[in-house]
């Protein structure tokens, strides 16, 4: 049986210095259900108005919307329109008195609908949407102005049947019409799962499809002026998924999601330089990704990384219990959020991380594990670098060591009482041959050691 790990309280807590510095931190956030919450969106209007979207609950399943108020995550009542089934996707707020959610809802039997709701500073309230026999559904939303909205997914096809399409939808201000799309895959399954753009005459939409009997691959669709139109990207993998896209310019523009190699899944990368898509090594995310200049871009899924202009690098982040971020919102490039979900022992529990200044000891959040516990080191394997983290659930004397492949202690990284917590230790090798290094927690009540590898 899986061992139940309950999450009641983080606190996020670097042992190694008190300077200011950038990191990213667990919040607190609402769980209405006791079986299953999961947020899938995010939309930032200012550093104090922000919401994150997804689903709470099994059957009967029903949206969920949280909102920031600068100060905490608070639930607020969306529509649940499906007696069975309701889950929203992706949220774009205009104003903060104009806000817009996407997903879908199902009832008996479970044939989806696609699902808009609209936040007027006071409510939320469903947009009525076209019925599509044999279903539809809207993961992603662009919004350029309250008269020109994009919402992209799927809608069933030669109705009703097996075979999925692509849909998008666009709003003018009076009317929501579909747009008229191509399909990759002629006779079983495509799905946009993201949609960017500079302008509403050149909009990109990403996502995947399938023929019947074959593997899945990559997606990419391009709109200029009233056209939409297939492009052909790199299919790196046997299988290739996009999760998400990025347009920096017209000539920046990134894609990011994972391919399986036939064995085993990786980050899929995809770059446009305005003439020709390329695929770039990543060592991570893949769910979401955000910029904040063409040197200075995120992306989320498992792990952070971040591009620098040059490459993508691993950035350390204590994600808790086999948690997942699902997307990322940029409000300034010191103030990001990513959301998506960790597990408390067999329950899905909504996860918000926010990216701001903290100081370098001290509790930035309020989520602790009652384990002790001691983490796999990440990355693993390291050059020069790595990060140390374990639970302590309550106050104790805690002592950190890292020791070589004979045992030798090489450096003490923790000595001290701490609090109840989640901690994290950097240790830096760069003096140090490649080969197998080990490190220990020691408290009155729990010892464990693990193995690391230093790869240079």
């Amino acid at each position: 049986m899986k061992k139940i790990i309950t999450i009641l309280f983080l606190f996020i807590i670097a042992v190694s210095n008190e300077s200011f510095s950038q990191n990213w931190t667990v919040m607190e956030s609402p769980n209405p259900s006791s079986v299953r919450n999961i947020l899938r969106g995010v939309g930032f209007i200012s550093s104090n108005d922000g919401w994150a979207v997804g689903v709470s609950g099994e059957t009967q399943s029903k949206t969920l919307a949280l909102h920031w108020n600068g100060i905490n995550w608070s639930t607020v009542n969306s529509p649940s329109p499906g007696s069975e089934y309701n889950e929203l996707y992706a949220v774009q707020g205009l104003s903060s008195n104009d806000v817009y959610a996407v997903g879908n809802y199902a009832g008996i039997p479970a044939t989806p609908q696609m699902l808009i709701i609209h936040w007027d500073g006071s409510s939320w309230s469903q947009i009525s949407t076209p019925v599509i026999t044999g279903g539809s559904s809207l993961e992603c939303i662009l919004a350029f102005g309250p008269d020109d909205i994009y919402a992209g997914g799927y809608q069933a096809i030669g109705a009703p049947g097996p075979l999925v399409g692509n849909l998008i939808v666009h709003w003018n201000g009076s009317s929501l019409n579909i747009e008229s799309v191509p399909n990759q895959a002629t006779n079983r399954t495509n799905m946009i799962t993201d949609i960017k753009g500079v302008s509403t005459n050149d909009v990109w939409a990403v996502g995947y499809s399938r023929n019947f009997g074959e593997n899945f691959q990559a997606m990419v669709l391009h709109k200029t002026g009233s056209t939409w139109n297939l492009v052909s990207v790199p299919q790196p993998g046997a299988e290739n998924f996009l999760y998400s896209i990025d347009v920096i310019s017209p000539n920046d523009i990134w894609a990011v999601g994972e391919y399986n190699d036939g064995t085993q899944y990786f980050p899929l990368y995809l770059h446009y330089n305005g003439s020709t898509w390329t695929s770039v090594s990543s060592p991570g995310g893949g769910a979401g990704i955000v910029h904040n200049s063409a040197n200075d871009i995120w992306s989320v899924g498992s792990s952070f990384v971040h591009y620098d202009g040059n490459t993508w690098n691993t950035v350390s982040a204590a994600i808790p219990f086999q948690g997942n971020m699902l997307d990322i919102s940029r409000v300034t490039s010191s103030d990001m959020w990513a959301v998506g979900r960790y597990y408390d022992g067999d329950v899905p529990k909504t996860l918000i991380m926010h990216y701001g200044k903290s100081t370098g000891i001290g509790p930035t959040s309020n989520i602790v594990s009652k384990d002790f516990m001691l983490y796999q080191n990440y990355p693993n394997p390291f050059n020069p670098a790595t990060t140390i983290s374990f639970n302590i659930p309550s106050k104790t004397f805690v002592t950190v060591k890292v020791y070589d492949a004979l045992g030798k202690e090489l450096e003490t990284l923790v000595s001290k009482e701490l609090s109840a917590g989640f901690y994290e230790r950097n240790w830096n090798a760069e003096n140090l041959a490649s080969g197998i290094y080990y490190y220990s927690v020691i408290t009155n009540n729990f010892t464990d050691t693990k193995k690391m590898i230093l790869l240079k």
